[in-house]
């Protein structure tokens, strides 16, 4: 769903409401759960960084509530450092 919003978002500058409804929800839900093993977790730094990067997808989110437009920079910068940090999990463990 992340890609087809970026692809989206690249081609028209405008997300369909529908997977943005979705989108929107997926990310107020996770960043409270972020918030909450942040405070709650002895992997303070990891949580920093988790939150960091969840960030910038709340801040594109408010964007898109507020019908301003986003800067494409961040979508794809958001999108790669979740990966990235995705695949530290996977492969150092």
């Amino acid at each position: 769903m992340d890609i087809y919003m970026a692809i989206t978002a690249v081609r028209s500058r405008h997300i369909p409401k529908g997977p943005a409804l979705l989108f929107r929800l997926t990310v107020i839900s996770s960043a409270v759960l972020l918030l909450v093993f942040a405070l709650s977790s002895s992997l303070h730094w990891e949580s920093l960084i988790i939150v960091l990067i969840a960030a910038g997808g709340i801040y594109i989110v408010h964007k898109d509530i507020t019908h301003q437009p986003f800067p494409l920079w961040l979508i794809f910068t958001h999108g790669l450092a979740a990966l990235a940090w995705l695949m530290v999990q996977i492969f150092s463990r």
